[in-house]
């Protein structure tokens, strides 16, 4: 090539670069996906922040792995080293790995599966809640969570996760240079999860809370109220630095609904079959004899939630609550055999119904 064609090409280069890192949305841009603009919105201010520490709390639907990935991508068109873990449900895996290679051209690691050379040279590795604490009989975890190993921590929909995960990975974010958590129902009412969730987003308030005995909730308000006296910055400003919720963000369909595309609800009535009424009972036999201040916050709030899914979903559930034995367990037992006979799922088929009625009256859709 000519050498002054050259030079030309490499002052453009320079210049794209240059002009993406001003907008800071360089390399988010690259998924294979048409952004909307609440999604734009959020990654912009993500980006433009001074640490990537947030919660993006959308309404179910508006795409926050998409978002998540868009920041991905951006922080390692800054560092191409850059390296994400993500923890997130059994039930969101096979969602994360197709996202990641469809839309965010990443060949994600799988823990556990994938061999320690694969995990070590792929930038994004996905983990299930089982896969960052010591199992029976295990010497080491499969994933040591560290900040050595990772830039960036994702945690994806944290209230589904039995507490004392949640809690590994609050204290395991106080390593990590950025971490995002995913979840549009944070539980951010209750105060045992809020402690959690702010702790991974506000490592500073939260180290500031254990020093002084106190909560993370009330360093943050006393910081919002100090700031709120200072002069000669604006509202936003003031907000963006010193809030209580200025690392939460949360995008609604009401807020955006000029932009997204309109959803339409049909309500269903239908018959639960036997075995899901059977199910259903027993989870609500556990919450009569739960503590509302203890037992929600771990294994029985997510055993309970187990119960109203799937056949699949509960049936590791109903076998440990029949090893226990008694009453609950002999019903358990029932379910559980009546599961195996009948899997099915009275809420799929009534969405297949729609799904079906709606292509019989027009099939272009």
């Amino acid at each position: 090539m000519d050498h002054y064609l050259r030079f030309v090409n490499c002052v453009q280069a320079l210049r794209r670069r240059t002009e993406a890192l001003s907008i800071a949305m360089g390399g988010a841009l690259g998924v294979a996906a048409a952004p909307l603009p609440h999604q734009l919105a959020t990654v912009r201010r993500v980006l433009s922040d001074t640490q990537v520490r947030h919660l993006l709390s959308d309404e179910v639907g508006l795409g926050k792995t998409v978002q998540a990935l868009m920041i991905i991508n951006a922080l390692r068109w800054q560092y191409p080293k850059h390296r994400t873990v993500v923890v997130a449900p059994d039930n969101l895996l096979a969602q994360w790995q197709e996202e990641c290679w469809t839309r965010g051209h990443i060949m994600p690691a799988l823990a556990g599966v994938a061999t320690d050379r694969e995990a070590d040279s792929s930038p994004l590795l996905l983990a299930r809640p089982r896969d960052i604490v010591r199992r029976q009989g295990e010497a080491e975890r499969t994933v040591e969570l560290t900040g050595r190993s990772f830039d960036l921590l994702v945690v994806d929909e944290p209230q589904t996760m039995p507490r004392e995960i949640v809690q590994s990975l609050a204290q395991a974010a106080d390593g990590f240079r950025q971490v995002l958590v995913l979840s549009a129902t944070p539980r951010l009412g209750d105060g045992g999860w809020r402690e959690l969730i702010m702790r991974m987003i506000e490592p500073a308030a939260a180290f500031r809370a254990r020093f002084d005995g106190r909560s993370v909730s009330e360093v943050l308000a006393e910081r919002e109220l100090l700031a709120g006296s200072e002069a000669g910055e604006d509202g936003g400003a003031i907000y963006l630095k010193y809030a209580a919720t200025r690392r939460i963000i949360r995008n609604s369909r009401e807020g955006w609904g000029d932009y997204l595309p309109v959803r339409r609800n049909t309500e269903v009535r239908i018959q639960p079959l036997s075995a899901e009424r059977e199910r259903h009972e027993i989870a609500a036999c556990m919450l009569g004899h739960a503590s509302p201040g203890t037992d929600l916050q771990g294994r029985p709030w997510t055993a309970v939630r187990a119960l109203q899914r799937s056949a699949r979903a509960a049936r590791d559930i109903l076998g440990e609550l029949a090893g226990q034995g008694g009453v609950l367990g002999e019903r358990a037992e029932r379910a559980r055999a009546a599961s195996l006979e009948d899997p099915g799922d009275s809420r799929l088929e009534a969405l297949l119904d729609v799904l079906a009625e709606e292509w019989e009256q027009d099939p272009a859709q």
